[in-house]
């Protein structure tokens, strides 16, 4: 039998009512709780632990959804990697940039570039094959488009060597980028 202590215990839990169109959570105080008090403090404190675990579930839940869409780099860096990447002679200017986060404090950077190919070609002529090769078949038209063919393959690979040194000085220049990917628009 519950002496008169056990019997004015109090008894906390929460429950849901319904008002016509509002629902509301409502606090629910229990007075003359049946239980001993030991179980109501039991009770008590299962529904405390319930809370704070469902309160730590929404902060890794909000936390963690950052780094699942992909957290960017801050605005200062992107700005200095812009600026980074204008400064080479063969990119007019950035039409589009965008970053990722891949791990804690590691960026996938992708750019879409404008293209200048003058420098590429400047590179051509100052190695003096392209003059002195078209001083020898000047008379030959075979040979001349021969030449054409050879020079027109010789300059996607140059683009592509030209861009790869672009992006490996930038992950060099910016620790936390470990992926760039440069497309020419």
């Amino acid at each position: 039998m519950l002496g008169p202590l056990n019997q004015v215990t109090a008894h906390t839990s929460f429950g849901a009512c319904s008002d016509r169109n509002h629902i509301c959570i409502c606090y629910i105080v229990y007075f003359n709780c049946l239980l001993p008090s030991g179980q109501c403090r039991l009770a008590s404190g299962g529904i405390a632990v319930g809370l704070i675990l469902g309160f730590l579930a929404v902060i890794l839940i909000i936390k963690n959804h950052q780094y699942i869409i992909g957290k960017p780099l801050s605005e200062e860096i992107i700005e200095e990697l812009i600026e980074a990447l204008e400064t080479d002679p063969c990119i007019e200017h950035v039409v589009e940039f965008k970053s990722v986060a891949v791990d804690v404090g590691k960026y996938k950077i992708f750019a879409t570039v404008e293209w200048n190919g003058s420098p590429l070609y400047e590179e051509i002529y100052e190695a003096g094959d392209l003059k002195e090769e078209f001083d020898n078949i000047k008379d030959d038209f075979k040979e001349f488009a021969k030449l054409m063919l050879k020079t027109t393959d010789r300059i996607p690979r140059l683009m592509g060597t030209h861009i790869d040194m672009i992006e490996k000085n930038i992950v060099e220049k910016f620790p936390q980028v470990a992926y760039v990917d440069i497309e020419i628009n």
